[in-house]
């Protein structure tokens, strides 16, 4: 089962975040502009740790029994490292990921098809991972022109 990545819709005058149910080819002209990405503290791990409390039904339980195993973020979905994780006694799979390019990866693979450009022209700038989707901090893909659309067509 391929996974998909859960858009939110802003709801601006209660200034929250839902979950729509339609796919993300239907939902490309709700898709918010630059302004508008999440903030999501700095931390490509704790961005992960959020996309999948998003992806699951249950925040936490969900995340602990994902069933998605063959997932580029399956282990890291806790937030931690998966040494870390280990330790605490949380299966994470045999693999030892780093961060950000799991999240080039999951992006690439799982929401994008492969298609490289459609990761650098991804519309779903309030998903999580969309800051770290070149597989490197926002901050060095500033730097190396790999920035965000302006708007959506």
């Amino acid at each position: 089962m391929a996974l998909q990545c859960a858009l939110l819709d802003m709801n601006s005058a209660e200034g929250t975040l839902t979950r729509p149910e339609p796919t993300m080819s239907e939902n490309r002209s709700l898709l918010p502009l630059r302004g508008d990405a999440v903030d999501v503290g700095g931390s490509a791990i704790r961005a992960i740790r959020l996309h999948c409390q998003q992806c699951a039904e249950e925040p936490i339980a969900g995340v602990r029994n994902c069933e998605f195993t063959d997932c580029h973020l399956y282990p890291l979905r806790f937030g931690i490292r998966p040494g870390t994780a280990r330790s605490r006694g949380e299966s994470v799979g045999n693999s030892n990921p780093t961060v950000l390019p799991s999240i080039r990866r999951f992006c690439l693979h799982e929401c994008m098809a492969g298609q490289s450009n459609e990761v650098r022209l991804c519309p779903s700038a309030d998903c999580k991972l969309y800051p770290y989707r070149f597989g490197c901090s926002p901050e060095a893909a500033a730097k190396r022109g790999q920035g965000v659309r302006e708007e959506v067509r």
